[in-house]
C-alpha cells in the first residue's frame, strides 16, 4: 500500500479557526460595526485602549465613525489604521488579503 506523505494533511485546519480573523485596537473611542455572511457580530461605541477580535469564513467588514482611531490586524498582520481620524470608512476582509 502507498503512504499518503505528511504534507497531504497540510491543507487540512486543525486549529478550528476561520479564515479571516481581525483584530481591532482602539487608539481613541470610535463607533464601530462589524459584519460577516450579512450578520451584524458587533456594533457600537468602542473606547480608547479597548481590543475586539472577530473572525469569519469568507468576508469580514468593519465600518468605523472614526476610521483613524481603528487599528486592525487581519490573519495576524502588522496593524494598520482603518482609515483617517475622524473619517468614515468601511473596510471589507478576504481571506486572501
Amino acid at each position: 500500500a502507498i503512504q499518503p506523505s505528511p504534507t497531504d494533511t497540510s491543507a487540512i485546519n486543525t486549529s478550528g479557526s476561520l479564515p479571516i480573523q481581525a483584530t481591532l485596537n482602539l487608539q481613541d473611542e470610535s463607533w464601530v460595526r462589524v459584519t460577516a455572511a450579512g450578520k451584524t457580530l458587533f456594533e457600537g461605541i468602542l473606547q480608547k485602549g479597548m481590543q475586539q477580535s472577530f473572525s469569519a469564513q469568507k468576508e469580514l467588514t468593519i465600518r468605523s465613525g472614526n476610521a483613524g482611531a481603528v487599528l486592525v490586524s487581519v490573519n495576524q498582520k502588522e496593524a494598520q489604521p482603518l482609515g483617517k481620524l475622524g473619517a468614515v470608512r468601511e473596510v471589507t476582509f478576504t481571506p486572501e488579503q
